[in-house]
């Protein structure tokens, strides 16, 4: 019973691991997105 308990709380770590590292890694691309357009088209309405 002890090591169905490491086992699934080793799974629960990863998995929140995993869960950080995608919420970060669409975030950034979220904001580099939206940093990226809005560049855009302050240099179109420059022009």
């Amino acid at each position: 019973m002890k090591s169905i308990l490491v086992y699934f709380f080793l799974l629960l770590l990863a998995f929140m691991v995993f869960d950080a590292l995608t919420l970060i890694l669409s975030s950034s691309f979220a904001l580099w997105a939206l940093y990226y357009f809005t560049n855009k088209q302050k240099n179109k309405n420059q022009l």
